[in-house]
């Protein structure tokens, strides 16, 4: 599954994790990028043939986290049936 966040304003995307550093372009608002490392401050990201990164507080990936808890939310409801079926034995 790829990892995909949405910027939540103009971001610019920059050539290091360095608020000084070489801007690439501004990321639009709303934008979808693909994440390729992330921490709580930069993240590494590629934007149509452009990779660089952008402040992690500007990108929004909740649409990702709801997909991965509804697999979650599966696994676990397939292991309680599990359970249920050994103990009704």
């Amino acid at each position: 599954m790829q990892n995909i966040a949405r910027t939540t304003r103009e971001v610019e995307l920059r050539t290091s994790p360095v608020v000084s550093d070489n801007v690439i372009l501004i990321l639009p608002q709303h934008r979808n990028v693909n994440v390729l490392n992330s921490d709580a401050t930069w993240t590494q990201v590629r934007y149509r043939d452009e990779v660089g990164y952008c402040e992690t507080q500007y990108l929004d990936n909740t649409e990702q986290r709801l997909l991965l808890l509804e697999v979650k939310v599966q696994k676990l409801e397939f292991q309680i049936e599990l359970l249920n079926r050994k103990l009704s034995q």
